[in-house]
């Protein structure tokens, strides 16, 4: 049976990486598509499977990407696509090697 402790420290575990979630899916929303970094969306899923077991960690990795899908898709977006046009546009003009 588990102690008061042992619940306690799961439930800071799971407000931990609920948090964490929150975090990313709201940073990716304002930062556009303009700059990708999906990589980040693997900190919380880790942290939820190590700690919370391998169905969090799951749900987790579904969840998060229908809720990068739902805000990008469904919400009205800060940016236009013009704008992500221009800044993928001017990402890749940049980072082109110069021919001379």
């Amino acid at each position: 049976m588990p102690t008061a402790a042992v619940h306690r420290g799961r439930t800071i575990h799971v407000v931990a990486w609920l948090g964490l979630s929150l975090l990313v899916l709201v940073v990716d929303y304002f930062i556009g598509p303009g700059i990708q970094f999906p990589a980040l969306f693997i900190v919380p899923v880790s942290i939820a499977a190590w700690y919370s077991g391998r169905v969090w960690g799951v749900l987790l990795a579904v969840a998060l990407p229908l809720g990068r899908l739902y805000l990008t898709t469904i919400t009205d977006t800060p940016w236009s696509v013009t704008e992500s046009v221009i800044k993928r546009r001017s990402a890749s003009a940049c980072s082109a090697p110069s021919r001379g």
